[in-house]
């Protein structure tokens, strides 16, 4: 007891004796959630999910298991994840170079591809409607001059793009490899 009297005055000048009584004080202050600083708790993430499926009221948050003590700690953190979370990329994302040739190859018109920087959305369309029409009547008659003409409507899709032209030239090559094929069997 002694002991305690002799801590007790030594804080004196830092917290109030009536804090004292019957606890041991301590300088240590305790992180939030020190496992990982700079993340969000588990607890706010897992909040986060259930108020994405539709859980935003109190009692909804409290019949998925959140006590109110946990809402009042975690709810604006975890509002904040769902609201980072529910952010959809509007602009598609440019295809990578095989999915550019695979679209080429099977020339089908609701699958164009999509090269990066495009310059117009709707001559991008016409031009890619136009090479897909071609592909369509070398299939139903290969000969040369079809052929020649599909690939002269690829290259006029691609100059609708800033694609360089030896990406270009490859893309036209595999195309042009495979309907080659096509016309020997």
């Amino acid at each position: 007891m002694h002991a305690e009297r002799r801590f007790a005055s030594e804080l004196t000048h830092e917290l109030p004796l009536s804090l004292l009584r019957g606890h041991r004080p301590s300088q240590q202050v305790r992180a939030d959630y020190p496992e990982a600083i700079g993340e969000p708790h588990p607890r706010a993430v897992e909040m986060s999910e259930a108020m994405r499926e539709g859980a935003v009221t109190p009692r909804d948050l409290v019949g998925r298991g959140f006590t109110f003590a946990e809402q009042a700690e975690y709810h604006e953190e975890a509002r904040r994840i769902a609201m980072d979370a529910s952010v959809r990329q509007v602009a598609p994302q440019a295809d990578r170079l095989s999915d550019i040739i695979l679209k080429a190859r099977e020339a089908v018109s609701s699958h164009m591809p999509v090269p990066r920087k495009c310059k117009s959305a709707q001559a991008l369309t016409i031009a890619w409607g136009g090479y897909c029409t071609a592909r369509a009547a070398y299939h139903l008659d290969p000969w040369d001059r079809q052929r020649e003409r599909c690939i002269e409507r690829l290259r006029a899709f691609f100059a609708q793009t800033d694609t360089l032209p030896g990406l270009v030239n490859y893309v036209v090559s595999a195309v042009d490899e495979t309907m080659t094929i096509k016309s020997r069997n």
